[in-house]
């Protein structure tokens, strides 16, 4: 028995080592795509992509970039672009653990998801608010948007 759980506490750091791994793999990969990136859309999808493997580990850089992606989007006058990074700057925020911030995000990506009638990003963000809410304890708020978001 004593064996089965050695061999289980390896495989799990084994596992857990791995998955750092990839994510550092790709962190690097998008880093790199971004060194070479213009001015455009193609970068405000790296930059969010970036912020989202950032969110975890530094929450407060991930806040950055989606700052920055943001910019690039209302540059562009993308709206779907400027909702994605809404919904980025406020997972990275509610990681964190500033659901104040979290929740004004996920409230305008929502609005501009509505506008384009975008379902997928509604969902998302109804999803996202019922988080924060679930954070703050209001689970009634909570099960009212994870309904909204099926």
């Amino acid at each position: 028995m004593k064996i089965k759980i050695i061999i289980l506490c390896f495989s799990l750091a084994g596992f857990v080592c791995n998955s750092f791994g990839q994510n550092q793999s790709k962190i690097d990969s998008l880093l790199n795509v971004l060194k070479r990136a213009k001015e455009d859309t193609n970068k405000v999808n790296t930059l969010n992509a970036l912020s989202l493997e950032l969110s975890y580990s530094n929450p407060d850089t991930s806040i950055i970039l989606a700052n920055q992606a943001l910019s690039l989007s209302e540059k562009a006058k993308s709206k779907k672009h400027i909702a994605d990074s809404y919904d980025v700057m406020a997972w990275a925020n509610f990681v964190k653990g500033n659901n104040t911030s979290a929740l004004e995000n996920n409230l305008k990506a929502l609005s501009i998801s509505e506008e384009l009638a975008d379902k997928s990003g509604i969902a998302k963000s109804l999803g996202n608010i019922g988080n924060v809410y679930s954070e703050q304890g209001d689970y009634p708020k909570a099960l009212d948007y994870y309904f909204k978001a099926l």
